[in-house]
């Protein structure tokens, strides 16, 4: 008998805890829908008096810290009300920071929350474009992407190239070839080894005419200042398919990325690149697309004969040597 009055006794306790703490949630929820109400009215007026501005304080020190939060995120996600609140706040603090500071906190607050889902959204449609079945989104959709740096860092990680890789995909819905990675990350992965550090991804995008992106600028001009080429000669002869982090991942050919960075004076880092090209895969490159690539210059390169009997020697530190002198 006493065990059961002890059971009811609890549940008791437990049935009042529960009523008192939705009265709680209620008069919260109340006293949240007073501070919009209110912001709404101070939205419809030319001139904020000191009573407004007084009603407006008194309303938010009436409102618990959940409720504050809760008042943020509302906020932000109704940017009429929120972009308004957060003005009110401002220049209240500004009028008045002894008696109305404290207001500034929150309307930065707000402030961030507008901010954060803005980007979301942003970075919400960049996604679902980048996996559209059109390429021609999908191409805006790398653009958008490669705008967007690591927080905080100078160099791109091999984790930042796979987060590109697997938000903007490199087929479209008909299978077609989107874009192909290039520069320095596509002379690492051909070589299946690090290098050195990366200031920037580089790719193709295959639209009406090939033009490279990268994370730090858009200039279509790069390559394509040194090769007049189409995007169907790219696909068909310059891409090559390299298994990378368990997955296929499409790069320029060795050869290509060989010319881009040798057919002009190269600078320090691409003469790195194109030694470790040369010791990869000189034995066993396609001279013929060498010579048909040389033939897409239009850098006035003129000395083709010379370059292709020092890369016909197939032998890679003779080839290093004689091209270290080239220039």
């Amino acid at each position: 008998m006493l065990g059961m009055r002890l059971e009811m006794r609890h549940q008791l306790r437990q049935e009042l805890k529960q009523k008192l703490e939705l009265k709680l949630r209620l008069e919260l929820r109340l006293a949240l829908k007073q501070l919009l109400k209110l912001i709404h009215a101070l939205l419809l007026k030319q001139v904020l008096t000191l009573e407004d501005a007084v009603e407006f304080r008194n309303a938010w020190r009436g409102m618990g810290w959940a409720d504050r939060s809760d008042f943020a995120r509302i906020a932000a996600r109704n940017w009429d009300v929120g972009l308004g609140a957060r003005d009110v706040m401002f220049a209240l603090a500004r009028f008045d920071r002894k008696e109305f500071g404290e207001l500034a906190e929150a309307a930065t607050g707000i402030d961030q929350n507008i901010r954060r889902l803005r980007e979301q959204g942003a970075l919400r449609m960049i996604n679902e474009a980048a996996r559209h079945e059109n390429k021609d989104l999908r191409l805006l959709a790398l653009r958008f992407i490669l705008r967007l740096p690591p927080p905080g860092r100078l160099f791109w990680s091999a984790e930042d190239l796979v987060k590109l890789l697997s938000s903007a995909l490199q087929y479209d819905g008909d299978g077609e070839l989107v874009w192909i990675l290039a520069g320095g990350w596509a002379v690492e992965l051909l070589l299946g080894e690090a290098i050195r550090e990366h200031h920037d991804i580089d790719t193709i995008a295959l639209g009406e005419h090939p033009m490279l992106l990268d994370t730090d600028k858009q200039h279509p001009d790069n390559y394509f200042d040194i090769f007049e080429c189409t995007s169907e000669f790219l696909v068909a002869k310059c891409v090559r398919k390299v298994k990378w982090h368990g997955a296929n991942v499409f790069v320029l050919a060795p050869e290509f990325l060989f010319l881009s960075k040798f057919i002009r004076p190269p600078r320090p880092q691409d003469w790195q690149d194109a030694q470790a090209l040369i010791r990869k895969f000189a034995e066993r490159w396609d001279l013929r697309l060498i010579c048909e690539i040389i033939g897409c210059n239009i850098c006035r390169f003129g000395r083709t004969a010379e370059l292709m009997t020092i890369l016909g020697a197939r032998e890679p530190e003779y080839i290093i040597e004689a091209l270290g002198r080239f220039w």
